[in-house]
């Protein structure tokens, strides 16, 4: 008898020892602070956590949560390296935890994640995919045992997302990890989350995170059939959105992308984080842009200070080339050259933009001033002015790459101003004549034109272009053009 009384005593204290999951008030709060980059408040309310309550691993997962926001969203010179060391320590904690709470998988999960992620970052895209299949696999089995868990469904409905729009000549990777997901799917997952996150308190501290989200997926998925407003008037009901970095940034992004270039600004110039709160370098690239596309004389300073001040290596050659394209508008030639020529030394060329400017600084030619005020009048959405700026230009004095830039920023501007005719029109002949041009022109007409199609159910129309963008020729934003393409025929072909 008394052996078994000790037996169970000392199970009983064990079990009190174990390491649990206790998601409480002091660490949603914690949580909520991170994604507002209020990272000193975030820590204290962590380590007052482990004093009281030493067991609960959620201050654990917290803390690579910050780590990983402060390497990848703030671009921190830091050694990935180092980071990576401490998510793998974390881990081992997190592997020793309470495996009957749904919290134990989820952390497993996001934790994976985030250094698959960071691995990406660091071009260890091997190492990355390893760590990307354990999280996916995480997921998965939490929503089999857990289905009712709902933070669950934020990380897997990102993930759904990311397998839907693995491009074709990836496809083989996905089916053989056994990944399963679609774009619509994802998408419908965070939109149920960020119900959630309003209609039910205990997720209110997830509501931040699934607007950011939300906004980022369909803006990048949805942007030929994007609900703007929408997402706008939920950006707009958040308090105090003014002094949140995650929310300025997110929120200037999607208003960029959307060409709503005066509300960008105004949002940008009423930003005012705490002194506590680390500030997103990339709302001054935001910033700039924006004023650059107004011509506003300003954007210069913006991107001089931006390129000077930056600390990651990403988005270094297009600041440069926008500063650049600041002296090129006011007629400094000579400037513009000394600028856009450090495009060959200064950052890396990983991303689209960067890309691009790298690609004008190798051509040692000055762009055509008018062709750049027009692509900037459209893209902030001043289309009066982008065709007024258009027909000034004599289209017998331009090089065969801009006849096709012309007819193609012609088709741009009627397709925003609602003249379908007159935009298919000018599609049409942006892809007969620049079909096999390296630029991105004729693709992207094919895009829009099958975007045009769709809205107006015509969707064997649609189908047909959307298609011919895998055709095309241009090296230019391939893979995003190519990834759009991709998401509207799933969306089509997902229709009853």
């Amino acid at each position: 008898m008394w052996k078994y009384l000790i037996i169970t005593i000392f199970l009983s204290i064990a079990s009190l020892c174990q390491a649990s999951y206790d998601m409480n008030a002091r660490c949603k709060k914690a949580y909520a602070s991170v994604l507002r980059l209020e990272m000193r408040q975030a820590q204290e309310l962590l380590d007052q956590e482990k004093i009281n309550n030493p067991n609960n691993l959620i201050p654990i997962y917290i803390e690579g949560y910050i780590d990983f926001l402060n390497t990848l969203t703030l671009n921190t010179k830091n050694p990935i390296q180092k980071q990576l060391k401490r998510f793998q320590d974390r881990i081992e904690l997190l592997e020793d935890g309470d495996n009957k709470s749904p919290y134990h998988l989820y952390c497993l999960g996001e934790s994976r994640l985030f250094m698959g992620l960071l691995k990406i970052k660091n071009n260890q895209l091997i190492q990355a995919a390893f760590d990307l299949n354990k999280a996916y696999r995480f997921f998965e089995r939490n929503a089999d045992k857990y289905p009712n868990f709902i933070p669950n469904k934020l990380p897997l409905s990102v993930m759904h997302t990311v397998i839907g729009s693995v491009p074709e000549n990836y496809k083989w990777g996905v089916e053989l990890l056994n990944f399963k997901g679609s774009v619509e799917q994802g998408i419908a997952g965070i939109e149920a989350m960020y119900a959630k996150s309003i209609s039910n308190q205990d997720y209110e501290y997830l509501h931040e995170l699934s607007l950011v989200l939300l906004s980022i997926l369909e803006i990048n998925y949805h942007s030929e059939h994007l609900n703007k407003e929408k997402i706008i008037t939920a950006f707009e009901n958040v308090k105090n959105i003014h002094t949140n970095p995650t929310l300025v940034y997110t929120y200037a992004n999607f208003l960029i992308r959307t060409s709503e270039n005066d509300m960008a600004i105004e949002l940008i110039e009423k930003y005012s984080p705490k002194n506590s709160q680390t500030h997103i370098p990339n709302i001054d690239y935001l910033y700039g842009q924006a004023l650059l596309r107004k011509n506003d004389p300003k954007s210069g300073a913006v991107f001089s200070d931006f390129v000077k001040n930056y600390p990651g290596k990403n988005y270094i050659k297009s600041g440069l080339r926008y500063l650049a394209w600041s002296y090129l508008l006011n007629g400094d030639t000579l400037t513009y050259r000394e600028t856009i020529k450090k495009c060959l030394t200064l950052g890396d060329d990983f991303i689209d933009q960067d890309k691009v400017a790298r690609s004008e600084a190798e051509s040692k030619s000055i762009p055509n001033v008018a062709f750049i005020k027009v692509g900037l009048f459209f893209d902030g959405g001043y289309y009066k002015k982008a065709l007024t700026s258009l027909k000034s230009i004599n289209v017998n004095t331009l090089s065969e790459d801009k006849k096709i830039e012309y007819l193609y920023r012609h088709g741009g501007i009627y397709d925003k101003m609602g003249k379908d005719s007159h935009a298919i029109h000018y599609y049409k002949m942006t892809i007969e004549k620049g079909k096999d041009s390296k630029l991105y022109f004729a693709a992207n007409a094919s895009l829009k034109l099958g975007a045009i199609y769709e809205k107006k159910g015509d969707l064997r129309n649609a189908k047909k272009y959307y298609r011919m963008v895998r055709s095309m020729k241009n090296t230019q934003y391939k893979n995003s053009i190519a990834h759009k393409a991709k998401i509207s025929l799933q969306r089509i072909e997902s229709k009853p």
